[in-house]
């Protein structure tokens, strides 16, 4: 009797150990097992459908007009202008002419020719310069061009002596300056001529 009092006991701590355990499942008799239900997971609510926006027509694509290429513009070339060379101002002819001298000296420094007696210079159309000194007669010949180039070569004079003041010292500086001509200029009715640092003025009779 004890002996199966222990195998019972025996048993039934096996049988909790089991059941603890969860290995095992004693079913009892009459007794229908049901397997264990697995808990449902609680449906998520759905959440109602936005309601689709309906498509704005697409507006259709305008044809692209074809690139028509550009030509280059090509600006004609302007010749640039040739600079002239300066002509010089030409002078009217001396031959013909007849003149009386109203200042003579240097540029910016000239002194008033003497009341005393004219000076004068003819200029002939055969190349002879000829006149009155202040004192002597004198002549002459002379080469001259439109540009105002002048020379005058072969100056002779009468030998006299003349007394009055200045008048000899007037005569040689006017035969002087005329022998050093170089340049001549007609302007506003006189006549300019200088060369060898020295400038004479003379105007019409």
């Amino acid at each position: 009797m004890r002996g199966r009092n222990l195998r019972f006991g025996f048993l039934a701590a096996t049988i909790a150990l089991l059941l603890t355990a969860g290995c095992i499942t004693i079913n009892m008799p009459g007794e229908t097992t049901t397997p264990p239900t697995t808990p449902t997971t609680p449906t998520t609510p759905t959440t109602p459908t936005t309601p689709t926006t309906p498509t704005t027509p697409t507006t259709p694509t305008t044809p692209t007009t074809p690139t028509v290429p550009t030509m280059p513009t090509i600006l004609p070339t302007v010749p640039t202008p040739t600079l002239l060379p300066t002509l010089p101002v030409l002078q009217p002819a001396l031959g013909g002419t007849e003149w009386v001298l109203d200042a003579i000296g240097t540029p910016g420094s000239l002194t008033p020719a003497l009341a005393i007696k004219d000076v004068t210079l003819t200029f002939s159309n055969t190349g002879k310069v000829s006149g009155n000194s202040g004192c002597n007669s004198y002549s002459g010949s002379y080469e001259s061009f439109l540009v105002g180039e002048l020379s005058v070569d072969d100056i002779i004079s009468t030998m006299m002596l003349c007394m009055q003041t200045g008048v000899m010292a007037q005569e040689h500086a006017f035969l002087d300056a005329l022998e050093d001509a170089e340049e001549y200029e007609v302007e506003g009715g006189k006549l300019r001529i200088s060369g060898g640092g020295a400038l004479m003025v003379l105007s019409h009779p």
